[in-house]
């Protein structure tokens, strides 16, 4: 049993609570802060999992090299990624070649595809590949000359990269094979014809109305190479390229969560969707704001959940002083980041000057893959001691009631 197994059991558990309490309908502040604790607390474990998950994969990468020494076969291991199932791998025997299957037939084919396969979806699994045969050519590797002759400080803190805000606002709903999603928005606003009716009267017809809308299932990716020279030296170098790459994938969707064209291959975010409001200037950024949760409310029959705001608008307003007095909190405190009791976003993918105020429980993500992460080693890649880490992800986004958004602009005299 490996050091991350009984992790990976508490990591689920943690998990499916997470979005349990994503799922409620209209979350009130004490549902919206426990949920915000349980993310702090889920990232904190999936760092550790992926450290000790790191420590496994060492483990392990030595007894292959034990077992490739004693015998020559290929290995397609297929290992779960996050705790969601057990690891295991899948031996292929090397065929002749007229009988070898691409690299592709040979995952497809394997028991252990097959047995992720049923559940669905691919959320947050990892697999490799390790068979002959080219995959891409690496480009400039991470290699551990790049950490000098010695490592006296054995951690290594990831990249700085801003935080993937928006994401967490958004309903995130698995979905089995398809390329694309087709999901259905109800006409606005819906004519309420009812009404008090004398004795014997005729009852008024109220006529629901929903319209198609489909929703192509996108792929976002990155990739990066690296010696095994530098993971084997640096032990925490793999979970730390796993960070990276995490982080930097969820900020792009982040960005395109908000401004995504709609253009294949990005999907069409918030700002390109028809039907969303807008709010001038008024007066001040937040009597402009105020106006803005009132069309969300008024308009669009939503109650907002969030207002996204580029970093250095919130500043401008955290500093905000009225007779002296800081309604935000003082210097000293840290202060509450909500304006009209609605909590504020801050992502550095929000177009400066403009603020997303919106009910988010209308904004879903439809996720064929969740941040998936595939190590691929290529003959080439083979006798250069390389591997590629590949980070991706394939989802599609819904904005399920345009109405219950507001682009506002904050600042404009």
């Amino acid at each position: 049993m490996g050091l991350s197994t009984e992790l990976a059991e508490r990591l689920n558990t943690l998990r499916e609570e997470f979005v349990k309490a994503c799922a409620v309908e209209k979350p009130s502040g004490e549902d919206v802060e426990k949920a915000q604790k349980m993310h702090v607390d889920l990232s904190a474990m999936e760092l550790e999992y992926k450290n000790l998950r790191a420590l496994d994969d060492a483990a392990a990468a030595t007894q292959t090299a034990i077992e490739v020494g004693a015998k020559a076969s290929n290995m397609i291991p297929f290992a779960n990624g996050n705790g969601r199932t057990n690891g295991h791998s899948v031996a292929i025997q090397s065929r002749p070649p007229s009988e070898a299957l691409s690299v592709f037939d040979q995952f497809i084919e394997s028991d252990a595809y097959k047995s992720i396969r049923k559940q669905g979806h691919f959320q947050g699994v990892t697999y490799s590949v390790e068979v002959p045969g080219t995959i891409k050519a690496a480009g400039d590797p991470i290699m551990s000359s790049q950490f000098g002759p010695r490592t006296t400080d054995p951690t290594l803190a990831p990249h700085y990269s801003a935080m993937a805000n928006v994401y967490d606002l958004c309903r995130i709903v698995p979905v089995s094979a398809t390329s694309s999603v087709r999901f259905y928005q109800a006409t606005m606003p819906l004519a309420n014809n009812a009404a008090f009716i004398a004795e014997g009267a005729l009852k008024p017809e109220v006529q629901p109305r929903w319209a198609p809308v489909d929703a192509p299932i996108e792929t976002v990716a990155e990739w990066t190479a690296v010696t095994l020279q530098a993971l084997d030296d640096v032990p925490q170098l793999r979970s730390v390229l796993y960070d990276d790459l995490r982080r930097l994938l969820l900020l792009k969707i982040d960005e395109k969560i908000l401004a995504g064209s709609g253009t294949p291959p990005e999907i069409r975010g918030i700002l390109a969707t028809a039907g969303i409001q807008t709010q001038a200037f008024t007066t001040d950024a937040l009597t402009t704001l105020a106006n803005a949760v009132g069309k969300v409310i008024n308009t669009g029959a939503g109650y907002p959940t969030g207002i996204v705001m580029n970093p250095a608008d919130w500043q401008t307003v955290r500093t905000i002083t009225v007779a002296g007095i800081w309604p935000f909190g003082s210097p000293s405190e840290s202060g509450v980041m909500r304006i009209w009791g609605i909590p504020v976003v801050p992502s550095v993918n929000q177009a400066a000057g403009f603020a997303i105020v919106g009910d988010f429980n209308y904004a879903t993500i439809f996720e064929r893959w969740g941040v998936t992460f595939i190590v691929g080693l290529k003959n080439d890649d083979l006798i250069k001691n390389l591997q590629t880490i590949v980070c991706e992800a394939r989802l599609a986004l819904a904005i399920r009631r345009p109405s219950a958004f507001v682009n506002a602009d904050i600042v404009t005299p």
